[in-house]
């Protein structure tokens, strides 16, 4: 996969997150700065239905729009560049001429030119902070997958050991299967390597895993973690109940060398904002 392609596949990713984030990120786009930067309405409308349509599906075909007779040489004419292009910052001339016209019709003392420069900046920061939420999503997926082969190495470590010098009140939490605990929801898992780790740590054999070292993995051993039954075995391991809690249930053609040149310049950008 080249480079432009994989950054249309993450621009195009039809994940729910990344669909609500560039949608917000378009409305934003066309109803809040584009009228700050007083841009023609019909380039407004071009470029708000052009763009909701190539994010859900840059394959797909234009909306079936009837453009102004004034405005379609320019819609035509933009629309040959394609909406990638367009992300990257290519404007035809006749767009940017129609939107120098529209300032000088309302007596506005700007240029096609610099709205142009200005929305392709604009546009490029639309494009990094989508990119950016995918890498976060990808950071985290990759995260959690790390961290349930951690636990489940570190549950079956655990169990093994068996209740060792704990209070007997832990002793039920080690007659389940180790199978049917590592087969168990992970919130279950979790929890089960919560209660017993807590339990350890009031003792003096203690052992510091990567779990005590790793904040990565704390993180997402802490997370969905019931505050209440960690809250109970803590007491549990410092007073000593005389009743056992009751255990966790356990269920068993690509663009032009001049487009890939701006696509390069655009990645350029986007490091210097990371």
């Amino acid at each position: 996969m080249t480079e432009d392609e994989s950054l249309v596949h993450i621009l195009t990713c039809p994940d729910s997150r990344s669909a609500d984030l560039r949608a917000t990120l378009l409305l934003e786009l066309v109803h809040e700065w584009l009228i700050a930067e007083l841009t023609c309405p019909w380039i407004r409308e071009f470029l708000f239905y052009g763009l909701q349509s190539w994010f859900e599906d840059s394959e797909g075909h234009e909306p079936g729009l009837n453009w102004h007779e004034t405005f379609a040489p320019s819609a035509q004419a933009q629309l040959s560049f394609g909406w990638y292009a367009t992300l990257l910052g290519f404007f035809h001339d006749s767009l940017v001429q129609l939107q120098h016209r529209f300032y000088k019709s309302e007596n506005f003392r700007k240029t096609g030119i610099s709205w142009a420069r200005k929305v392709t900046l604009k546009l490029w920061n639309i494009m990094y902070q989508i990119q950016r939420n995918s890498i976060l999503h990808e950071t985290e997926a990759i995260h959690q997958v790390s961290g349930l082969t951690k636990l489940q190495q570190a549950i079956t470590t655990k169990h093994t050991r068996g209740p060792g010098h704990l209070h007997r009140v832990y002793n039920s939490y080690f007659s389940s299967p180790l199978q049917s605990i590592l087969t168990s929801t992970i919130n279950n898992r979790k929890q089960w390597f919560h209660v017993i780790r807590i339990a350890r740590e009031s003792t003096d054999l203690f052992a510091y895993d990567e779990f005590a070292t790793n904040p990565s993995l704390l993180d997402f051993l802490l997370s969905q973690t019931s505050n209440l039954l960690t809250l109970l075995c803590l007491q549990t391991s410092q007073q000593g109940p005389t009743s056992s809690p009751s255990l966790p249930t356990m269920s068993c053609a690509w663009p032009s060398k001049r487009l890939h040149r701006v696509s390069s310049r655009y990645n350029t950008f986007s490091s210097r904002l990371s």
